[in-house]
């Protein structure tokens, strides 16, 4: 039954940041990435913790939800890049494999004019090198995830639904009262984010 909100240190019933550290997330290199890792889950505990323990109204525990996803869909993503790029650092794939080169166009002239809103232009065309998204969407590194088989289709799909979940907190977007997070959507989002961490931790090439 949930309690009433009271006084209580925490500290005593949420895992600290550096068994986390420690633990979950040990295989992690990347000191920084470690521990900013275990600062998003040590968080959502806390979180878990609210929403299960206490008596809070509707709209508030929608949040809580809507937070927990989002920050527990920040994890797979930071460990999807984390493991992408240890596996171009260790030229065990080349990017080239993973991302397209991109074209840009400088110096650009108009040459003739045909119409009042037609022209011939000179440029001089540049290919750059494939690298990684100055802005990555999480949906790129899926579905990178899934051509390079470190995702299957059933993994996939749970990635792809974790980003949906996550990506209905776009208030510009929603055409309800953004107050359809349930439990149940919290534990899909646990399983999933269990099951693609432990992958992207085993995968190899």
């Amino acid at each position: 039954m949930p309690k009433q909100l009271q006084r209580l240190n925490f500290s005593d019933l949420i895992p600290k940041a550096e068994s986390i550290q420690d633990g979950r997330f040990s295989f992690v290199a990347d000191d920084a990435l470690r521990a900013n890792l275990a600062l998003h889950l040590q968080y959502v505990s806390f979180l878990n913790l609210l929403a299960h323990e206490y008596d809070l109204p509707g709209g508030v525990r929608y949040s809580l939800y809507k937070t927990i996803i989002v920050f527990t869909a920040s994890i797979v993503e930071g460990m999807l890049v984390y493991k992408l790029r240890n596996l171009v650092d260790e030229k065990a794939i080349k990017i080239e494999n993973l991302f397209e080169g991109s074209v840009r166009y400088e110096e650009i002239k108009n040459l003739w004019q045909i119409s009042d809103c037609e022209y011939v232009i000179g440029a001089k065309k540049i290919f750059c090198q494939p690298a990684f998204p100055n802005a990555p969407k999480f949906q790129d590194f899926i579905r990178v995830a899934k051509r390079i088989k470190l995702f299957d289709d059933a993994l996939f799909k749970k990635a792809d639904r974790l980003k949906i979940l996550r990506n209905r907190i776009h208030l510009d977007g929603l055409e309800d009262v953004d107050d359809k997070y349930e439990e149940k959507d919290i534990e899909e989002a646990f399983e999933s984010a269990k099951l693609l961490i432990n992958r992207i931790r085993d995968f190899k090439i």
